[in-house]
């Protein structure tokens, strides 16, 4: 039961430091981009099937993204809990990931799931009423979407994935202006489908 609760504990910390990161990352990018809608759709088209390998920040963990996007610098951390931070400053677009050992929870990952979806509501202070399932490191995982108006009055799209690899339970959470949601479905899909623990069990 203790280690239940501090997972709890841990993952209300981690929802309220991701609505902060949410918050300032889109505010800082509304303030500087310059939005150049030509030069976007052509950066687009070009870096549709050019991906890139991004390792974690503790090197036992990889994720794939668009060449667009680039690695935040540990030094300018959205979220201290988090082991790969990523952002295409040109569409406002974020991916972060958190990793908790199984070992520290005597809980299960559905039970696991069911706390950070529980979280993500009460921070963004909204409903989650579907479920998409999907395969990530050859793992059943969960996401859902999620509508944020933050206090800058600027509209967010929201993806968050709860998901397991073989040795730890995670989350990944990514996000852009609502305005791109059509554009970055298929883009959100292959970024979270790509993340895989490299130190597997026997």
């Amino acid at each position: 039961m203790k280690k239940e609760k501090v997972i709890k504990y841990i993952l209300l910390g981690i929802s309220a430091i991701l609505v902060i990161a949410i918050i300032v990352a889109m505010i800082i990018n509304s303030n500087n981009r310059q939005v150049k809608e030509n030069e976007e759709d052509t950066a687009k088209t070009e870096t549709t099937n050019n991906y890139l390998v991004h390792k974690s920040y503790d090197g036992k963990f990889n994720i794939s993204a668009p060449a667009t996007y680039k690695e935040i610098d540990d030094k300018l951390s959205l979220n201290k809990k988090a082991i790969i931070e990523l952002n295409d400053e040109d569409q406002s677009s974020y991916v972060l990931v958190i990793v908790t050992p199984k070992e520290n929870s005597d809980s299960g990952f559905n039970e696991y799931k069911k706390d950070v979806f529980k979280q993500r509501e009460l921070f963004f202070d909204t409903e989650i009423s579907r479920y998409e399932s999907t395969t990530i490191d050859n793992h059943e995982a969960e996401y859902a979407e999620i509508y944020y108006t933050n206090p800058s009055n600027i509209n967010l799209y929201i993806r968050s994935y709860a998901l397991e690899t073989d040795n730890y339970f995670g989350q990944i959470v990514l996000w852009t202006l609502a305005a791109n949601e059509k554009n970055v479905q298929e883009e959100f899909n292959k970024i979270a489908s790509s993340f895989i623990e490299l130190d597997k069990k026997d």
